[in-house]
């Protein structure tokens, strides 16, 4: 996330547009094998239904709640999920949170924050992370889900599940999706490809920043 407020990203996104500058933010799961590959399908997944994702960590990271020293974890937990969908889908119509904390003495133990959102043909989607639950093992999975097809991602296994029955595993490319990010940024700054405007770079951040403002005020809907 470029900020750790609705109002830094109101500022930042002003900022840009009246100075000229170049507000590129780090979508490294754009750039990941698996996400291409499921965007050069999406033509066959029909229309989209449903998309899920979730992130699991045994331990709580020790820097959790901490937002001095590194903002707002709700939004970078559910970030690159968020941004993963957005790209495949577009921005959400609706976005909600929910978030569950236990505490053991002054420290966080164990953490579960969720982001729903919806769209205006339907569409919904549920994204989660998970820390601190020792029966959970380390993994990132999704799936998207439409009237023609799905697609799930487990055990870094990209699948292409059909209505006969029958499923593709998909096979990718090793890349370094930091590596892509990095070049697309440079390819930017020197003017060789177009950079999305900044309110559009904003998107993902926002729509972290209102799930986690929806979550601490009752899971109440926020209009995207």
């Amino acid at each position: 996330p470029l900020a750790v407020s609705l109002e830094q990203v109101d500022r930042l996104v002003a900022v840009a547009e009246q100075t000229g500058r170049l507000l590129h933010v780090g979508t490294t799961t754009r750039h990941e094998p698996q996400h291409l590959a499921v965007r050069e399908r999406l033509g066959q997944l029909g229309e989209p239904v449903a998309v899920r994702g979730t992130m699991a960590m045994p331990e709580v990271c020790k820097w959790y709640g901490r937002p001095e020293v590194f903002g707002s974890f709700f939004a970078l937990g559910n970030f690159h999920f968020a941004d993963q969908v957005a790209d495949w889908l577009g921005p959400p119509v609706w976005v909600s949170g929910s978030l569950w904390q236990q505490q053991t003495g002054s420290e966080l133990s164990a953490v579960s924050a969720s982001m729903f959102f919806g769209y205006d043909g339907g569409a919904s989607g549920h994204i989660s992370y998970t820390m601190g639950l020792p029966a959970q093992r380390d993994f990132c999975q999704f799936e998207l889900i439409g009237t023609d097809s799905r697609f799930t991602w487990r055990d870094q296994v990209l699948t292409h599940h059909r209505p006969d029955g029958s499923a593709e595993v998909i096979p990718l490319v090793d890349d370094d999706p930091s590596l892509r990010d990095t070049e697309h940024f440079i390819r930017e700054l020197l003017g060789e490809q177009p950079p999305p405007p900044p309110a559009k770079a904003a998107v993902t951040t926002r729509l972290c920043l209102l799930a986690e403002q929806s979550a601490r005020s009752g899971h109440v809907m926020m209009p995207v």
